[in-house]
């Protein structure tokens, strides 16, 4: 009964934004959307801050590539 419920919920969710896009009324930010936007432009940036969220990411990077590779090395044999 669940799996049909959401299958109606799907398809009913499906046809509105359908008619909502062929009308030409669009939702130009969703609460998602908004959070993100926040999220990216409430903190200021500068050099340093740039320099040091590179330096997160490429460390993230490197741990999730190492990772991967002991996986596949474990996996693998």
């Amino acid at each position: 009964m669940c799996i049909i419920n959401d299958f109606t919920h799907f398809v009913k969710n499906g046809v509105s934004v359908l008619r909502r896009a062929s009308s030409g009324t669009y939702e130009e930010t969703s609460p998602e959307i908004e959070t993100l936007k926040r999220e990216m432009f409430s903190t200021p940036s500068n050099r340093h801050t740039d320099v040091e969220n590179l330096k997160k990411d490429r460390d993230n990077v490197a741990r999730d590539v190492r990772t991967a590779f002991n996986n596949l090395v474990l996996n693998n044999g």
